[in-house]
């Protein structure tokens, strides 16, 4: 009977463990010059406990945490660098935020960050009085094929993120004041710090979207479809400029055909340019394109003769995307286009297409 007890808490305990990630924090002092105080205490007042979540592996990702909880991991990261001595004097730290965000910046690239928002209290009576509060990030580019080394990289992060609001702690209250020549505790003024690097710390990095889709064109001379990969970074108020690349396949419309007096006309081409993305609603965007497709041209005359073209030509797009739901899901979209290149049955073209696919 004992056995089986030990086994269900042995198992109860593995499946804890799985379902969760863990960053251990090193507890290593850092080089300061102040030694009147000591960190008597720190509060975790985050409303959601997780530091964000990771993939490692699992479809639905897992959620990640300091071990054995951020109170006890910075308090133990604190005592190394600012242990408990008799004259000192005694500050709390609450944590306000901590997280961490992670995006794919680029076609080739994650960015992945550390936030945190801390406040620095004294006690006075009863009472906590907050004298300093500074918000700050750290944050690391990594290559897509080195993904999987991002996880193992959270911790020194988090420790660079706190070494830094410590310091500035103690170069903008401890230095400058001497601590003892600071500000009375009953006034109402905090010091605080905003690192300038960051113009809005409560944004999260801007989600990456992988769209593969399929055009069907309808046009004045052709017919046919058009496969687009489209990669870009969401944001709320710029222009978004976006990755694309596309292949074209079409051919001339019979009535077409017959007026020129040809048997089969079709292009192949690759597309590229430069493409802007304007975030109307959430998950809708306003499309505006240039596009300079580039491929060859097969034309078959009457007598079966055949022969190529090269083709170049610049191709403008307005239309707009629609994609339901940003994780993975369904694309929509429908526009107009105009086109001119160096076909030798047409010279330009116009029409509408309308676009399915998939984002991922």
């Amino acid at each position: 009977m004992r056995s089986i007890v030990y086994l269900v808490c042995f198992l109860g305990s593995s499946l804890s463990t799985f379902g969760q990630g863990e960053v251990i924090l090193n507890t290593e002092p850092f080089k300061h010059d102040a030694r009147s105080v000591y960190i008597q205490k720190v509060l975790d007042e985050r409303t959601r406990k997780n530091l964000g979540w990771t993939k490692n592996g699992q479809p639905k990702g897992i959620p990640l945490y300091l071990y054995p909880n951020a109170t006890e991991a910075v308090q133990g990261f604190m005592d190394t660098s600012f242990p408990y001595t008799k004259a000192g004097r005694a500050i709390q730290i609450k944590i306000w935020d901590l997280e961490i965000q992670q995006s794919q910046s680029s076609i080739t690239d994650i960015k992945t960050r550390v936030h945190m928002y801390l406040g620095f209290f004294e006690r006075v009576g009863n009472q906590l009085k907050e004298i300093y509060k500074i918000r700050h990030y750290e944050e690391e580019v990594f290559p897509l094929s080195q993904a999987s080394a991002i996880d193992t990289s959270h911790e020194k992060r988090i420790r660079a993120a706190l070494e830094f609001c410590m310091l500035n702690f103690i170069n903008d209250c401890l230095q400058k004041s001497d601590f003892a020549k600071m500000k009375s505790l009953d006034s109402e003024e905090v010091n605080s710090f905003k690192d300038p690097r960051i113009l809005d710390v409560d944004s999260p990095l801007r989600k990456w979207y992988n769209l593969l889709t399929v055009q069907k064109i309808f046009s004045k001379y052709r017919q046919g479809w058009k496969v687009t990969y489209t990669g870009f970074a969401d944001s709320e108020e710029d222009f978004i400029l976006p990755f694309t690349l596309s292949y074209d396949q079409y051919s001339l419309k019979p009535k077409v055909l017959e007026r020129k007096g040809y048997k089969s006309v079709d292009s192949y081409t690759l597309g590229g340019g430069l493409e802007g993305l304007v975030k109307i609603l959430p998950g809708l965007y306003g499309r505006l394109g240039l596009h300079i497709p580039v491929g060859l041209e097969s034309i078959k005359e009457l007598q079966n003769k055949r022969k190529n073209n090269f083709l170049i030509g610049v191709k403008g797009r307005q239309g707009l995307v629609w994609i339901p739901w940003e994780d993975f899901g369904i694309v929509i979209g429908a526009g107009f286009f105009q086109q001119i290149q160096t076909s030798k049955i047409y010279k330009s073209d116009y029409g509408f297409e309308l676009e399915l696919g998939v984002n991922f």
